[in-house]
């Protein structure tokens, strides 16, 4: 019953949904409920699911969730328009993409119904509003359960900035991650920890220096977004 994670406290701002803080309980049923729901949608074993989300709760608990249904997360920046998101999901072969229905008067469902229409392999559209049905869908654990999930199967998929050319995909694996988070030892990191992310989730850094040590570690993350002193 510890509190797992907590939101943005301006997620109503962000996603018209007031901020929520989820114990390990909580963040357990959604995982597995947002896991079955994707896995009935056919998403499976080695899929890439792209994910467009601003920090909040349900964005963390998306890496757990895709994972277990046996695809990779594939996360990218709000900042990202048509170009980039064609570009990724042409290159991944994509499935499915996750996204807000619109931030700060930009359509992002409605751009990805127009890459749909480019990207044969992108079948499946779901919005925030989707994603928190599938939090409270039935869970299917005999059907999760039996996925079969190595640890040098590949985690995520996250993108460099494209600074000077298209973004780079860097695909590791759960071993890769777990050899990594030794910096959270070397930081002083401990199980009781909070641990504050400003930077945004999508983005290695924030995954290596504050997801990854808390999936070790446990603790709770407390959201932020966007930067602000």
């Amino acid at each position: 019953e510890r509190t797992a994670l907590v939101d943005p406290r301006n997620k109503e701002a962000l996603l018209g949904v007031a901020p929520e803080r989820v114990t390990y309980a909580d963040l357990a049923r959604a995982v597995d409920g947002t896991a079955s729901a994707l896995a009935a949608s056919g998403i499976g074993k080695d899929d890439i699911v792209i994910v467009q989300l601003p920090n909040c709760w349900e964005l963390a608990m998306l890496y757990l969730a895709i994972a277990r249904t046996g695809a990779t997360i594939s996360p990218i920046p709000l900042q990202w328009r048509s170009k980039e998101l064609a570009y990724v999901a042409e290159l991944t072969e994509a499935k499915a993409f996750i996204t807000v229905q619109a931030f700060h008067g930009f359509e992002h469902v409605a751009m990805g119904r127009e890459v749909q229409a480019k990207v044969p392999s992108l079948s499946r559209i779901f919005s925030y509003e989707d994603l928190r049905g599938m939090i409270r869908e039935p869970t299917d654990t005999p059907r999760l359960d039996a996925v079969p999930i190595d640890a040098n199967d590949i985690f995520t998929i996250c993108w460099t900035s494209g600074t000077e050319a298209q973004p780079k995909g860097c695909p590791l694996s759960h071993n890769n991650w777990r050899c990594q988070s030794d910096m959270a030892a070397a930081a002083g990191m401990e199980p009781d920890d909070i641990l504050l992310t400003a930077g945004p989730l999508v983005n290695m850094g924030a995954v290596g220096t504050v997801l990854v040590p808390w999936f070790l570690l446990g603790g709770t993350i407390v959201l932020h977004h966007p930067f602000e002193p």
